[in-house]
């Protein structure tokens, strides 16, 4: 017969197959069955960057200084960077007490904020993330790693990391789905937090990172390598997770071929601690229906550079945002528009625009 405070703790587990699990109520009732004053769902990246800090109890007091600076000195963190999910580690089997006082994560966080034990389980160990829940105690008990792992206890963390294992399956196995679709199309596939951590980078994205468009992932970010070009995709990531709405960047790198960049909101997909995930799709304007560089300068009676332009206008690219993916001045871009008013005898842009559609579609030809 299980106690009410395992039915308790059981029944949030229920909901990690959620969009968004309900992580509070499933460290209140991991707490309270430890016999913790705080429980914490601590997430890092693979650049050991803090991604998530969710938590239950007295962590209210200590959470905002955690984040701020002391997750960089966390010996928990350090020590299981190697780890496997499953893993137990406990501050009394790291180090001994005297040892543990001269560190400076205890002096100045554990003993400030009355911690004499901290208990984690490593839940995920990837690449890209590295999560752990903890439990903080303001008093000892040496056989409190032991004690996790028998009885209801036990039943209970066992029974998490099913959930957690059955979730990770389900977002793999949509992964593998939208994989095959984008390769069909010969197409390379993204899958970033907001801030462009790469979470998953499809078997094609090489090909688009090859150094000719700009487009990098350094230390597991997707960015470019020109400043303004790189702000530019990482605002229209924070956008996209903020408003739904899918954005659209057209990079290059000294040349007149680019890369577009769509960005759209993965609506049912969120990694492990429900943060939302972008879907970045990367693909070469030859690939699309409309005209690309080489038939608008074989077309037209206008420069490489232009037909560049102009075929960003086509896929609805400000000005701004153009001189930003191609990494020059917004002056020469206008420059550049205005060549191509002048030569195609047009007064807008979207009389330019109208122009090139109404060439033969490149698939047609």
């Amino acid at each position: 017969m299980h106690s009410p405070r395992f039915s308790r703790a059981i029944e949030s587990l229920y909901h990690l197959s959620d969009t968004s699990p309900p992580w509070e109520a499933i460290l209140e009732g991991a707490r309270e069955l430890v016999g913790a004053d705080s429980g914490s769902l601590i997430a890092f990246d693979g650049e050991s960057r803090l991604l998530n800090l969710t938590y239950a109890g007295s962590a209210t007091e200590w959470s905002r200084e955690y984040g701020q600076h002391f997750h960089s000195l966390d010996p928990l963190e350090h020590n299981s960077r190697s780890a496997p999910a499953g893993t137990w580690v406990d501050t009394v089997h790291l180090y001994s007490a005297a040892a543990m006082q001269r560190t400076e994560f205890f002096a100045d966080f554990m003993a400030k904020y009355d911690m004499a034990q901290i208990l984690v389980l490593v839940i995920e160990a990837s690449p890209s993330i590295r999560a752990a829940v903890g439990f903080q105690r303001s008093s000892v008990d040496g056989r409190l790693m032991a004690k996790v792992q028998e009885g209801e206890r036990g039943e209970y963390f066992r029974l998490l990391r099913k959930q957690l294992s059955l979730r990770q399956d389900r977002l793999a196995q949509g992964i593998m789905t939208m994989e095959s679709a984008f390769a069909a199309f010969d197409e390379a596939l993204l899958l970033v937090r907001p801030d462009g951590n790469v979470v998953h980078a499809s078997r094609f994205a090489a090909r688009h990172l090859d150094g000719r468009s700009g487009l990098t992932i350094h230390r597991g970010i997707f960015g470019h390598r020109d400043a303004k070009a790189h702000s530019l995709i990482a605002s229209r990531l924070q956008a996209c997770a903020h408003r739904g709405r899918r954005h659209t960047v057209s990079v290059a790198m000294g040349t007149p071929a680019a890369t577009t960049v769509d960005i759209a909101l993965a609506a049912s997909t969120r990694d492990l601690v429900g943060s939302p995930l972008l879907i970045v799709r990367l693909h070469s304007p030859s690939q699309q229906a409309l005209p690309d560089v080489e038939q608008l300068t074989a077309s037209l009676p206008i420069t490489a550079a232009e037909a560049a332009v102009l075929e960003a206008l086509l896929y609805s690219q400000k000005v701004t945002d153009i001189a930003a993916g191609r990494g020059v001045s917004v002056h020469t871009v206008r420059t550049q528009v205005a060549a191509l008013m002048r030569k195609l005898d047009c007064t807008r842009q979207a009389d330019l625009v109208s122009i090139a559609l109404a060439l033969p579609s490149p698939t047609n030809t």
